[in-house]
């Protein structure tokens, strides 16, 4: 979107993001030893807590008892009955000297409401992400007598409105409970009964009085999809006028069983991408464990036996698939390894071609720097395979196995991969060529003689690879994703241009 914007805009067209890390906010937590909260609306959420955390939700009776009246709904014929019915209420309240919280659902109800309340004359305070530095200064007189605050959902949220005012005077807090205490009205349900709570407990805490009735119409967005034509049936049958609401308590059932099947549906979906995630994240446990080996090794040892663990399983591959003799052998000299005779043997000649890039204080960086390089290529492959695998279900698969089939494939290709390139380009550096990478995540590739690479010059990241090679399903590799089975120029190149800024040379 990015780029196509910057072609639009005739400006420098850049090199597209890469992503170089990923994790679900679950399986952030999940990663934590010990894991528990405290909330006040964590009850209707039990489920998901348990499911998805193994964690109980346990209900603590409050210090005080509760003086809380939660009346029945009142829905009203149109969402403009609905409007004038809040004004006539805020009003009313008000002169009492009793504070008011009004909860919307969104910017823009918020902003409709505020315009309502000002057309009447009622002075009040706008509470929403457009004035955030005044938020504290809002919220900290909310609970003065008379007071009438327009919020969202999010604004000011778990704050707990003191009754007087903060900081409040005697004379103030005893008017306002007097009156009733603070008055929350809701002008619309939430999709999930948990924000509903959470408006409703914005006071009232510690025994103070307050009430919090909900006014509704079936133009709200939950009623009208679930059963705001039955709503408004059951109003002409009854033939209520505008200004007269409706409060049956099978009614405010109603809509709590909606917001049920909407919160049902949203665990359903995070439930979903948390099963994908799971898949992704197995890789990255081992992936992040071999990393966070390689930055612990600082021994000789152990940076050989990494370099030579990768190099003799591609050597063990190669073998297996059938490659002859010649074939070893050119490889093993092309890469830097050493030439075979009748002493040796191409296990030996790799295990002391590792002992001898260990000493290279290079070696450890190159095989983060490759890593690195390749986990990204891995999160890129199978971000793509999770937006195209839901197709297959008309073909009656299931799409999470075969996103689990096909992540594994990739992430055996992923560590086959790894060990070509530590194979192909690490020994380089007992050589003398090569150079240190930037950063850990970059890697420099040496060049060989009779280098190719201007062919490459003008080939994007993003267009199919001049070298002609192809995916499982016979479509061209990009670019960007094909330096891993041809030249070292090639590789290069790619390095090159994933970091435009970045120098490559070579010995």
């Amino acid at each position: 979107m990015h780029q196509a914007i910057e072609a639009k805009e005739g400006v420098l067209v850049k090199e597209e993001s890469k992503t170089y890390a990923k994790i679900s906010v679950q399986n952030y937590f999940r990663m934590y030893k010990k894991i528990a909260g405290m909330t006040g609306t964590a009850q209707t959420s039990a489920e998901e807590f348990y499911k998805v955390y193994n964690l109980e939700v346990i209900s603590i009776p409050p210090n005080r008892p509760l003086a809380r009246t939660d009346e029945n709904d009142l829905i009203y014929r149109n969402f403009k009955a609905k409007t004038d019915a809040v004004v006539h209420e805020v009003k009313e309240r008000q002169k009492k000297g009793q504070p008011v919280l009004l909860g919307t659902t969104s910017i823009a109800k918020n902003e409709i409401l505020s315009a309502a309340l000002g057309a009447a004359g009622v002075k009040h305070e706008l509470l929403n992400a457009k004035n955030n530095e005044r938020e504290g200064s809002i919220i900290a007189q909310a609970g003065k007598p008379g007071a009438v605050t327009v919020a969202t959902n999010m604004a000011g949220r778990g704050v707990d409105i003191l009754l007087g005012g903060n900081p409040s005077t005697e004379a103030d807090a005893k008017r306002v409970r007097e009156a009733g205490g603070l008055h929350v009205i809701g002008t619309e349900r939430h999709e999930a009964r948990r924000i509903d709570n959470q408006l409703r407990g914005r006071a009232g805490r510690q025994g103070d009085p307050r009430s919090s009735p909900f006014f509704l119409s079936p133009a709200d967005d939950l009623l009208r999809i679930f059963g705001g034509d039955r709503l408004k049936g059951l109003m002409n049958r009854f033939d209520v006028p505008d200004n007269e609401p409706i409060q049956f308590s099978f009614v405010t059932k109603a809509v709590m069983q909606a917001q049920e099947k909407v919160e049902g549906a949203n665990f359903d979906f995070r439930k979903h991408l948390l099963e994908y995630d799971d898949v992704l994240n197995k890789q990255r446990s081992a992936v992040y464990d071999r990393r966070q080996k390689m930055l612990g090794m600082l021994a000789k040892e152990d940076i050989a036996a990494a370099i030579s663990d990768a190099a003799l399983a591609h050597f063990d591959a190669m073998v297996a698939n059938g490659a002859t003799e010649e074939d070893v052998k050119k490889a093993l000299t092309e890469t830097g390894i050493g030439s075979t005779d009748e002493n040796s043997d191409g296990r030996d000649l790799i295990l002391k071609a590792s002992e001898r890039v260990a000493d290279n204080p290079l070696a450890r960086n190159q095989l983060l720097g490759i890593l690195d390089m390749l986990w990204m290529n891995n999160l890129d492959d199978l971000e793509s395979l999770s937006q195209s695998v839901g197709l297959r279900a008309y073909g009656q698969h299931d799409p999470l196995v075969e996103y689990r089939q096909e992540a594994h494939h990739l992430f055996k290709s992923f560590w086959a991969n790894y060990n070509a390139m530590i194979f192909g380009n690490i020994f380089k550096l007992s050589n003398g060529a090569g150079t240190a990478p930037q950063s850990q995540s970059k890697i420099s590739l040496a060049p060989s003689t009779g280098s190719k690479s201007a062919e490459f010059n003008n080939v994007g990241r993003n267009d199919p690879c001049p070298c002609g090679a192809k995916n499982q399903d016979g479509t061209p590799k990009k670019f960007k994703h094909c330096g891993l089975q041809n030249t070292a120029e090639h590789q290069q190149l790619m390095a090159k241009k994933s970091n435009p800024k970045h120098e490559v040379t070579g010995g």
